[in-house]
C-alpha cells in the first residue's frame, strides 16, 4: 500500500491533508520493545526536508507538543549538537533539551529528545527517495527510566497519532522549502 500524497497548494490553509500511514514494529534501537513508527509521502526531494530538520527553529513548528526553542548550538544538527526547547500545553511546561545522536544528511537524522521529569525519547528520521518524492520515516522509543512505556499500546497509540500530525507539519515546511530553492534556481542564485 502507498503512504498518502498530500496534495500541495499555495496555501498551507486550502491544502488537503491525508492521514501518515501508522506501523508498530518490533525493531531493537535504544530499549527492546514496539516503536512507534510513522511514516509520510512528501512530494519534495530529501534535501528540502533536511533542511528543515537541519534549522533547530523549525522544531518549535513541526514538533507536536513543542511550544519554543530557546536557544541552539550552531553545528546542529552534528552529533553532540543541542538546542534547548521549551515542551507542553496550557500551564504544564518543561524545559530541557534534544540532542543529535547521529545525522547523516540527507538520509538520517537520530535524535535524543528529553522533556524531564516526563521522560527522554530517541527519534529516528529517516529520508529515503520514492517516487519523485521523499518517504519520511519517523520511529520514536521512550528510553531511560520512561523505557517500559514501549510495551504500553495506549502510549504507541498516542505517540504514532502525535508524530503523524508531526509529519504533516514537516511537510508543510518541507514544501516552502522546496518551492524556495525552486525560486533561488529559477532566478540563478544557489538554493
Amino acid at each position: 500500500m502507498a503512504a498518502p500524497i498530500t496534495m500541495a497548494s499555495k496555501s498551507a490553509v486550502t491544502q488537503k491533508r491525508l492521514p501518515a500511514k501508522r506501523s508498530f514494529t518490533t525493531e531493537m534501537w535504544g530499549s527492546r520493545g514496539l516503536m512507534a513508527t510513522v511514516e509520510r509521502f512528501m512530494p519534495v526531494p530529501p534535501e528540502a526536508v533536511w533542511e528543515v530538520l537541519a534549522r533547530p527553529e523549525s522544531y518549535g513548528y513541526w514538533v507536536v507538543g513543542s511550544k519554543l526553542i530557546r536557544d541552539a548550538d550552531a553545528d546542529w544538527p552534528a552529533p553532540g549538537a543541542k538546542f534547548h526547547h521549551t515542551v507542553g500545553g496550557g500551564p504544564f511546561t518543561v524545559s530541557d533539551h534534544t540532542e543529535s545522536l547521529e545525522a547523516s544528511r540527507p538520509d538520517v537524522l537520530r535524535i535524543r529528545a528529553k522533556a524531564r521529569p516526563f521522560g527522554t525519547a530517541r527519534v529516528t528520521m529517516k529520508m529515503v527517495p520514492k517516487d519523485g518524492g521523499t518517504l519520511v520515516r519517523m520511529t520514536e522509543n521512550p528510553d531511560g527510566v520512561t523505557s517500559l512505556l514501549a510495551v504500553n499500546p495506549l502510549i504507541q497509540l498516542l505517540t504514532g497519532g502525535r508524530n503523524a500530525e508531526s509529519l504533516m507539519r514537516l511537510e508543510e515546511l518541507a514544501l516552502r522549502e522546496s518551492a524556495r530553492r525552486d525560486e533561488s534556481r529559477r532566478r540563478g542564485q544557489a538554493p
